[in-house]
C-alpha cells in the first residue's frame, strides 16, 4: 500500500513507515534514548530526502516530548527549573549555531580539534594505565610519585 508524500516527492509503503515507527519506538523505549537518531537514517535509506527526514523527525520529537511531559506531570516528576534552564541553553545554542558551523568548515580548527581529542584520549588511557599499575603494586606508588 503506497502512500505519496508530496513534500518529499516520493511514494513509500505506508506499512513500512508504520513498522519503522514501531521498531524505533520499541528500541527508544528499551534503551531510554530519543528515536530521532534512529529514525532519521532509516528515512534516508527508504528514499526520503535528508532535509525532509530531519524536519519530519524534528516535529515527531516535539510531539513525543510533549507526550512524555504529560505522562511525567501526572507523576509529579517534572523539574520545571531545570527544564527552563535547558530550554534556554538549547535556544541559545540553536540560535548561534551558524558561527560554529562556519568555524568547523575551515580545515585548521577541525585539525586542531582532532589533535586535541587525540591528546586527551591518549592522556586518559595513560592515566588509567598508571592507576591500574599502582593498584596492582601499591609499594611502587611512593617511589614513582604517582597518586
Amino acid at each position: 500500500m503506497l502512500i505519496y508524500l508530496p513534500i518529499a516527492e516520493v511514494s513509500v509503503n505506508a506499512l513500512l513507515l508504520l513498522g519503522l515507527g514501531g521498531l524505533v519506538g520499541v528500541l527508544s523505549g528499551m534503551f531510554g534514548v530519543g528515536g530521532g537518531f534512529l529514525m532519521t537514517p532509516l528515512l534516508f535509506f527508504i528514499g526520503i530526502p535528508p532535509a525532509v527526514a530531519v524536519a519530519t523527525e524534528a516535529n515527531q520529537i516535539v510531539a513525543s516530548s510533549f507526550s512524555g511531559v504529560l505522562a511525567h506531570l501526572r507523576r509529579k516528576t517534572v523539574d520545571f527549573k531545570m527544564g527552563t534552564v535547558l530550554m534556554l541553553g538549547g535556544a541559545f545554542g540553536s540560535r548561534n549555531r551558524g558561527g560554529a558551523v562556519q568555524l568547523f568548515e575551515k580545515p585548521r580548527p577541525s585539525r586542531f580539534i582532532g589533535k586535541t581529542l587525540l591528546c586527551s584520549v591518549s592522556w586518559h588511557y595513560w592515566r588509567a594505565d598508571v592507576f591500574r599499575k599502582s593498584a596492582r603494586h601499591p609499594q611502587n606508588v611512593a617511589q614513582s610519585g604517582t597518586p
